[in-house]
């Protein structure tokens, strides 16, 4: 198995992902390369799809899973510039990298780990209300109220989303029209934390897209076109809303 892309594709992807999970298996086949992993309090699981069109060159012959850290590729990448070219090469439980400029190589390797892990089909969930806005306005939007609290209650209602905070000493509000499909009402409460941390894949998508339903987890996603998509999923804080 083996894979060819830009340095600064990958560095956002791990950076999305690195403090909300570690422990990973990709999943790679011919079609491309799948991920479920779920964090260590199991309040939000992540998943992602990089379908092997998008990559620069692609071949996998063999299904096969490839247990990583994300750690330990964000501390690889730190070597590489972000216009470099990628080289991933898999085989014997050993995932060989090569960072290419130019006339300059720079050679690493991972051992794979052995990972277990639950596959689930939280990938059915289908949302009440799915809303699509900035994603760059949302990160902005979620950065800014972690300062106040650290939850906040998202509400849906017309075409407008509202993203309120009360914490101990002040409180916030930003109301924001926003495309909203489905069943316009829905209130629910989310870490902010876990906002915040989602919200560094910024960077892959123009858009995100949050899928809310009463007692189900949030969904944030990011698509990224022809490079396949993020999600992140996000179990609701449990209170009465008066």
């Amino acid at each position: 198995m083996n894979f060819n892309v830009k340095a600064s594709v990958l560095k956002t992807i791990v950076d999305a992902f690195k403090d909300v999970v570690d422990d990973c298996n990709w999943e790679c086949s011919f079609h491309g390369i799948r991920m479920q992993a779920m964090d260590s309090s199991h309040i939000c699981m992540c998943t992602m799809f990089l379908p092997g069109s998008g990559f620069t060159k692609y071949e996998c012959l063999d299904s096969m899973t490839i247990g990583l850290k994300f750690s330990v590729l964000a501390k690889l990448l730190k070597l590489a510039s972000n216009d470099d070219d990628v080289e991933m090469h898999y085989k014997d439980s050993r995932v060989e990298l090569a960072f290419v400029n130019g006339t300059k190589r720079v050679e690493l390797g991972i051992v794979s780990m052995l990972i277990e892990s639950d596959s689930l089909r939280i990938n059915d969930i289908q949302p009440g209300v799915s809303i699509t806005m900035d994603s760059k306005e949302f990160r902005t939007i979620v950065n800014d109220l972690h300062m106040f609290d650290d939850y906040t209650v998202i509400t849906t209602s017309g075409d407008k989303i509202e993203f309120s905070v009360s914490g101990d000493v002040a409180c916030a509000r930003v109301t924001l029209k926003a495309t909203i499909d489905g069943e316009y009402t829905q209130k629910a409460s989310y870490s902010l934390k876990y906002l915040s941390q989602f919200s560094k894949a910024t960077s892959t998508s123009q858009w995100v897209e949050l899928g809310m339903s009463a007692d189900q987890p949030l969904f944030v996603k990011y698509d990224m076109d022809s490079f396949g998509w993020i999600k992140f999923y996000l179990a609701p804080k449990v209170e009465e809303f008066v």
